[in-house]
């Protein structure tokens, strides 16, 4: 079941990730995403729109909320730049609880997603 299903992933499967658990959260009870990938929501002047993105309005939860979101990025991720940040403003507007790792002096490799991964596996098995 749902507490017992965790689902995670780095960049593109940052993105993946967010997209499954807030469009199926009746499966994963435990959601992460570590330096997601643009694209999970349209931004505008931007071409990196294209079908089956969700509207911001979907970055919540109705029914189901997940027991653990953990979003982890940093400030010197120079690949996804600013948008794992603007995903984690649109769940602020949205009030759906959710765990920033806010990391300053990491990259998109190694050095983000170990701590990403230590965090939410302590978080679960906690």
């Amino acid at each position: 079941g749902r507490e017992n299903t965790a689902i995670t992933g780095f960049s593109m499967g940052g993105k993946e990730s967010l997209f499954t658990g807030f469009t199926h959260p009746e499966l994963f009870g435990y959601i992460g995403a570590a330096c997601p990938a643009p694209g999970l929501v349209p931004v505008a002047d931007s071409l990196d729109q294209h079908p089956g993105q969700l509207r911001e309005e979907q970055l919540k939860f109705e029914d189901n909320p997940p027991y653990l979101l953990l979003i982890s990025y940093s400030d010197d991720d120079l690949s996804v730049t600013t948008f794992p940040a603007s995903y984690c403003s649109i769940m602020d507007k949205n009030d759906t609880k959710h765990l920033v790792h806010h990391m300053t002096d990491t990259g998109h490799d190694h050095t983000s997603v170990r701590p990403h991964f230590y965090n939410l596996c302590r978080m679960i098995f906690n």
